[in-house]
């Protein structure tokens, strides 16, 4: 009787660890209630468009590509859950995304994807442009760690005066105001600004990669990522200074480093929402079944993801 007790509790416990992942369990990962197969990763490779497919070669490209579809569907519950899909303007852009995927001729799994990567990207855009916002610090961090996802072959030119003080420094103020009035910027770096490397060039800095050179302040990062040419910034804290920042020029396609700026921005937000959602959504990601995904995606049309309804998008 005790032999029986025993192998029944042995048998328990193997059973139990293989739904742990420790064993093959038929899914590459789980978020909430939602089963993410090998077939589903792979299939969802083949429905990418070129460009995005090259974000994903690479040994560790298919468990990258699974990490962000687990991101995808843990961020969109997390929408749900904040009310985003009775949110007018992000309904509105989810159902144009389905209606172009529909009429496109996609499949049910990328309809469902494209409609899902809306209010992803809707909760992300929320989130960064509340405050806290992401810091220079955070966006170089996740930059240099993932360098290969955020190609930039883009240079600004750009113009900096600082300024002893804090940001409400009635000296600030004052040099703030001249600019913002239309005050040649030049003319007040190279009268007020105490940075001797630029201020005899009337603040200029040259050319420079925003992401790579280190001329640029970390915390002046954030505000040169979304200023356009000719615009100048608001006062940017950097230690015991504060920089005013112009951009006189460009190198490049604007609307590509826009696009790749945004994403950027959007990991930075993703990567730390996500510290909570995986507890929040129970995420599991299972190393025996990501060692099986390939870059060869399965012949034949995409399947959706197991535990979506087909037809629906919501």
């Amino acid at each position: 009787m005790l032999k029986k007790a025993l192998l029944f509790v042995l048998v328990f416990a193997f059973v139990a660890s293989c739904s742990k992942g420790g064993g093959n369990v038929g899914y590459a990962a789980k978020v909430g209630d939602l089963k993410i197969t090998v077939d589903d990763v792979q299939s969802e490779l083949a429905s990418l468009p070129a460009d995005e497919k090259g974000r994903y070669k690479g040994a560790d490209g298919m468990g990258r590509l699974l990490e962000d579809i687990v991101k995808r569907e843990a961020l969109y519950l997390e929408a749900v859950k904040r009310g985003l899909d009775r949110n007018d303007a992000a309904r509105r852009l989810g159902d144009a995304a389905a209606t172009e995927a529909k009429k496109s001729g996609a499949s049910e799994k990328e309809i469902s994807r494209r409609y899902k990567t809306v209010f992803a990207d809707y909760l992300l855009d929320m989130v960064k442009n509340s405050p806290p916002r992401p810091s220079g610090p955070e966006i170089l961090a996740c930059y240099n760690s993932h360098k290969d996802e955020f190609p930039v072959s883009y240079e600004v030119r750009l113009a900096r005066i600082a300024v002893k003080g804090t940001e409400n420094s009635p000296e600030v103020g004052r040099v703030f105001y001249r600019v913002r009035s239309g005050e040649d910027f030049a003319k007040v770096a190279s009268s007020v600004s105490i940075d001797k490397t630029t201020s005899a060039n009337g603040g200029d800095m040259g050319y420079i990669n925003p992401l790579t050179d280190a001329k640029l302040d970390p915390d002046e990062l954030m505000m040169v990522l979304i200023m356009q040419k000719g615009a100048v910034s608001g006062p940017v804290v950097v230690r015991d200074e504060v920089h005013i920042v112009k951009m006189l020029d460009a190198k490049g396609d604007p609307a590509e480093f826009e696009k790749t700026a945004t994403r950027l921005l959007r990991r930075v937000v993703a990567d730390k929402l996500m510290e909570g959602l995986k507890k929040e959504y129970k995420v599991e990601i299972y190393k025996d079944s990501v060692s099986k995904l390939t870059q060869v995606p399965k012949a034949g049309p995409a399947a959706p993801i197991s535990g979506s309804q087909p037809g629906k998008t919501r």
